[in-house]
């Protein structure tokens, strides 16, 4: 049924957009799609569409639109923007139907029988990865859509048998709480995106309400906001943490413990009674930060609370139910092989003997846990090229973040990525570095020269924009000074 349906996409090759695109083109839709971004004509996803027959360019293209059966948008475009502004006439003549990212995400899988969410202010996506990575490896062949790119995912998603579904949400524009997932993760909240919700109160109440429309919603206990959400009785709840709640809360939890070598081990409580203990096993990965091993618990959690309302997934899967030792055990080793996710800690080699991270952090604790990930690793210096991204979230952040990028040794500053904003006076970058009591340098995009001729253990390139594809097209150019491992 789906063959005989076109779809037209706004910003085809955002983040949430990418992967539906891909996705609906899998499954038999006709996908067609602009964003300024392939203006450029060396932008790599104009291979990949090509390769999914989707038909995708930089400039709107009204007449496919008019031909089309569905519209696509996300919330980046306006409601004045052309392409949007068209659809809404056409609906108006019934000779469209119109989605929402989240929508569209909705009607792809709404014959999935079992699906999982991840939601949370930051780790959504290499949560999200993680438990497609132990889904898959469980052969239980999940659909899996993620906004980054995990390693084993190189096209961000995997279209499954239809029966089970994860996905990551997105609460920058509420539409977090359009989804339909009965089995839901909150890593945690934090102050962000509010230039929509008005303010960190109202932005609470809104994961409160999406705790509450599922089966079972696994929270992350040691986050101050979600461990004061109202539990209602008629709900199942299971947590993870490193400090046990003092009260009756959950039907599980899992109690984690950072060992000295970077493993986190953790044990089972059931009712408050342990039933199970990792002992010599526990998570660890190829990658720094203790921020991904607390995150692995809570995809253990989320795929554990799964497996125990679905006993016959897990003995197929596991040969026993969930709850047995070895089935656990099995989840930690499954787990431990998870290869990571482009820009999380992503290690790109070395320049003059200094190596080199990319990471997608672009809020205040994310930075923070990349820098003590990072401080765990090396003995002397560290430097961070930071490109602020949002005016909103710049001005309303500014302290937060002259406060973690102190965590370095010396902080450069690329120009803010402006992520279609229009511009805030007095919002640039300088208004982060005026509070930072560190030195301060800064530069303009791809001026990079300079850092890799100073005495740094390694340098960490961080932010939601450009910074990416800026430093690995640096590092082709430098190919001569670079030791790839």
């Amino acid at each position: 049924m789906s063959e005989a349906y076109s779809v037209y996409m706004s910003g085809i090759c955002g983040s949430g957009m990418k992967p539906l695109a891909l996705l609906g083109s899998k499954m038999g839709y006709k996908i067609f799609g602009s964003d300024k971004a392939l203006l450029n004509i060396n932008h790599p996803l104009h291979r990949i569409f090509k390769t999914y027959h989707i038909e995708a360019f930089g400039d709107p293209d009204l007449n496919l639109l008019e031909q089309s059966d569905f519209y696509v948008y996300s919330s980046a475009i306006d409601v004045d923007h052309i392409e949007r502004k068209k659809a809404i006439e056409l609906q108006n003549q019934n000779k469209i139907q119109i989605f929402h990212r989240m929508d569209f995400l909705n009607y792809l899988l709404r014959n999935h029988e079992i699906q999982l969410v991840v939601a949370g202010t930051h780790g959504k996506t290499s949560t999200t990865s993680m438990i497609g990575w132990i889904l898959r490896n469980l052969c239980l062949n999940p659909t899996i859509i993620v906004g980054g790119t995990p390693k084993y995912l190189p096209h961000s998603f995997q279209m499954g048998n239809g029966h089970i579904a994860v996905y990551e949400s997105d609460e920058s524009d509420g539409s977090f709480l359009k989804s339909i997932a009965k089995y839901r993760l909150i890593l945690n909240i934090d102050q962000d995106h509010l230039n929509y919700y008005g303010s960190f109160e109202n932005l609470i109440k809104s994961f409160y309400k999406f705790s509450l429309d599922c089966d079972v919603c696994v929270l992350n206990n040691d986050d101050l906001e979600l461990a004061q959400f109202p539990k209602k009785s008629d709900k199942t709840y299971i947590a993870y943490g490193t400090h046990l709640p003092p009260q009756k809360f959950y039907r599980y939890f899992f109690l984690g413990n950072l060992a000295s070598n970077n493993v986190l081990k953790f044990q089972i409580y059931k009712d408050d009674n342990l039933f199970y203990d990792s002992y010599n096993e526990g998570i660890h990965f190829k990658f720094p930060g203790s921020h991904f091993l607390k995150n692995g618990l809570g995809a253990i959690a989320l795929v554990f609370s799964l497996l125990l309302e679905y006993p016959s997934l897990s003995i197929r899967s596991l040969g026993n139910e969930v709850t047995h030792r070895s089935s656990i055990n099995s989840l930690i080793r499954i787990l431990n092989r998870f290869p990571g996710v482009e820009r999380r800690m992503d290690y790109l080699g070395k320049i003059n003997g200094i190596d080199v991270y990319d990471d997608y952090g672009h809020h205040p604790n994310e930075i923070l846990n990349v820098l003590l990930a990072l401080r765990e690793k090396y003995n002397n210096r560290i430097a961070i090229v930071f490109q602020p991204h949002r005016y909103t979230r710049t001005k309303e952040l500014a302290r937060e973040f002259a406060k973690v990028l102190e965590y370095a040794d010396d902080v450069y500053l690329l120009p803010l990525y402006a992520a279609d904003e229009k511009p805030i006076s007095g919002v640039t970058s300088e208004l982060i570095g005026r509070f930072v009591r560190k030195n301060v340098h800064y530069i303009e995009n791809k001026d990079y020269d300079n850092i890799f001729f100073q005495n740094y253990d390694c340098v960490v390139f961080m932010g939601a924009g450009d910074i990416s594809q800026q430093i690995r097209e640096y590092i082709i150019t430098k190919r001569p000074l670079q030791n790839v491992l």
